[in-house]
């Protein structure tokens, strides 16, 4: 089975990750050479992803993810640069388009909702397009938490 049919069928049924798992020990020292010096790698497409993690403070493990022999990477929640740069904002206005710049701004008003979507800040109030006010279910006065989507973006 290859990964996408197997990340999909996960979705649906979650013990279908138990069950794919190995029952036994995976020696490594047995497999090949070539398999040896793949192991937690990163495939060339996923550089970028890995790098936006790391820009995020996620450092590699020694652990080896046990699907795609990656590496596996780790941070506390409260060291992710995106939850440091959260802000809480009030809803000061609802357009219907605007221009501004891209955030990511989450409700937790129906469940946790988030939408990327263009807004403008000025100070702790925000203004969002009628779309965004409409998928987070908020309006005028609510509060959203607002960050921008990579490192180098100013909120």
């Amino acid at each position: 089975m290859d990964f996408p049919q197997a990340d999909s069928l996960s979705t649906l049924h979650k013990r279908f990750i138990e069950d794919l798992m190995p029952r036994y020990p995976i020696y490594t020292s047995m497999l090949p050479d070539s398999a040896i010096e793949t192991l937690g790698g990163v495939h060339e497409h996923t550089h970028p992803a890995l790098a936006m993690l790391e820009a995020e403070g996620f450092t590699k493990t020694d652990l080896i993810d046990i699907f795609d022999g990656g590496p596996v990477v780790r941070c506390r929640r409260e060291q992710i640069r995106a939850v440091l740069r959260t802000r809480t904002m009030k809803v000061l206005k609802i357009e219907p388009t605007l221009t501004g710049t891209h955030q990511i701004i989450a409700s937790l008003k129906s469940g946790f909702r988030a939408v990327a979507e263009t807004a403008m800040i000025t100070g702790d109030d925000i203004v969002v397009s009628q779309l965004a006010a409409s998928l987070l279910q908020v309006r005028v006065g609510e509060s959203v938490y607002v960050t921008a989507p990579y490192p180098d973006t100013p909120t």
